[in-house]
């Protein structure tokens, strides 16, 4: 199974991007089976990674352009995307390679640092938490733009808005386009974590955490 680990950074948080990539690396997925691709400004060395400068004066947290450069970049059909302060935790890939391949986006679980669920596998209004096994309410759910899973040639067909900018729902603009025929799942048991606290003003962290 070969993945693109997209990560997207304002250049600030250099520390949490050397965790991430070591979180990727202790996978222990063969060289030629993945790729990492950082958009934005960072001084991070390492093998496998191919990083894109980003120039922020052009329009200031312009995160939709920086994941459709991630899908033009990516050599793999398997995309992850993710803001720079999520890494993966172990047997994120094996659980992967056992979940399989048949799905346009896929969700996992996150988890917050003090082992909480975030804004997963989740309801649009308010965002609330869905059981990981119910896939009953596809056409009224979002996909949180933090972390995801993604085809390439998905993202290719559909982008995501770059009119758009973080904080104006450019995730919910998405989710609502696609998510009449989406094939969209959730594989609970490959799980990333926060790296910092994120708030929480719907009361999602309550939700009991699954195993």
């Amino acid at each position: 199974m070969d993945w693109t680990f997209g990560i997207i950074t304002g250049g600030w948080q250099e520390h949490f991007i050397n965790k991430i990539i070591d979180s990727i690396e202790n996978q222990n997925i063969e060289t030629s089976k993945y790729e990492i691709i950082i958009v934005g400004s960072c001084n991070v060395n390492t093998n496998n990674t191919t990083i894109i400068p980003f120039n922020e004066r052009i329009k200031p947290m312009w995160t939709p352009k920086k994941k459709n450069i991630i899908t033009e970049n990516s050599k793999f059909e398997n995309i992850v995307y993710l803001h720079d302060y999520i890494c993966f935790e172990p047997n994120w890939y094996s659980n992967f390679i056992d979940f399989g391949e048949d799905w346009d986006v896929c969700m996992n679980s996150i988890r917050t640092m003090d082992n909480h669920r975030f804004r997963d596998w989740s309801l649009w209004y308010p965002p609330s938490p869905i059981d990981y096994n119910d896939y009953t309410k596809l056409k009224t759910m979002y996909v949180s733009g933090s972390y995801f899973c993604s085809k390439k040639q998905f993202m290719l067909k559909y982008p995501l808005n770059e009119e758009l900018v973080w904080g104006q729902g450019e995730d919910l603009d998405w989710s609502v386009r696609i998510r009449d025929f989406w094939n969209y799942k959730c594989n609970p048991k490959s799980k990333v974590k926060l790296l910092k606290h994120k708030d929480d003003p719907h009361g999602f962290y309550n939700c009991i955490v699954e195993d």
